[in-house]
């Protein structure tokens, strides 16, 4: 008899669509715990502009994955991959439920779809030289580079996105291979439903302007000049969220 997979519930959808509150009502009734999968609420601090779920509505349910970096951290695609199968693997331990609730498409996918991440640290002094070229140049010219070195990734790779040309980069140029040698992809050993929020339109852009005016009216500029007095703004990657 072949054993059945253990299972895992994932919510996916645009900005303001309603996950975290959907994530909460399915692992009350279900019994579940949700698991984190937004890259900016990992981060200590960022709580009104990522729209963190409040310590009241996290009561309603066992939370994983908040608040496990602080603001000048860079927590990696590799390193949040080794922290959320280590919640799954905890919440299956209790015979629970995990709802993983993204966020973040990229941390969805590379979780379930088991993307094999470079395991090549952060290079501060490259980073620093490459987003001074984006600055000066454009995106472009971090095409041009990766090009000289890797063709097939620079061909592949959106142009217009300098914070994943420049991890390519630092990939290729630290490892000497190919950034297609560094990847592949095992799927997650788990039975998967995926749940898609979908809204119209209007209806969904009615609901992030009315999130836009709570979260400054609940202090989110108070917030974010909280943070950059603390010295955000240097070379964490929370300075890239929107709104900080």
């Amino acid at each position: 008899m072949t054993e059945r997979k253990r299972p895992l519930i994932a919510i996916v959808g645009a900005t303001g669509a309603g996950k975290s509150e959907a994530a909460i009502v399915l692992a009350e009734a279900l019994g579940g715990e949700v698991v984190n999968a937004d890259a900016y609420q990992v981060y200590r601090g960022l709580d009104i502009g990522t729209a963190k779920p409040a310590p009241e509505a996290r009561a309603r349910a066992p939370h994983h994955l908040f608040d496990v970096a602080g603001p000048d951290d860079q927590l990696t695609l590799g390193r949040y991959l080794d922290l959320a199968h280590g919640a799954l693997d905890s919440v299956w331990s209790r015979g629970n439920l995990p709802v993983v609730c993204g966020g973040s498409g990229q941390y969805v996918w590379a979780l379930l779809e088991g993307w094999q991440v470079p395991r090549v640290p952060p290079d501060a002094s490259l980073r620093a030289e490459l987003e001074g070229l984006a600055a000066r140049e454009g995106a472009a010219a971090l095409r041009d580079r990766l090009a000289r070195s890797d063709p097939e990734a620079a061909a592949r790779l959106d142009p217009a996105n300098g914070r994943r040309l420049i991890r390519a980069i630092e990939v290729v140029e630290r490892t000497g291979r190919p950034l297609a040698a560094c990847q592949g992809r095992r799927p997650i050993d788990a039975e998967v439903l995926i749940l898609g929020l979908r809204l119209p339109r209007r209806e969904l852009y009615e609901l992030v302007d009315r999130r836009t005016d709570s979260m400054y009216a609940a202090g989110f500029v108070d917030e974010v000049v909280r943070l950059r007095a603390s010295g955000l703004g240097g070379a964490g990657r929370v300075r890239n969220g929107v709104g900080y």
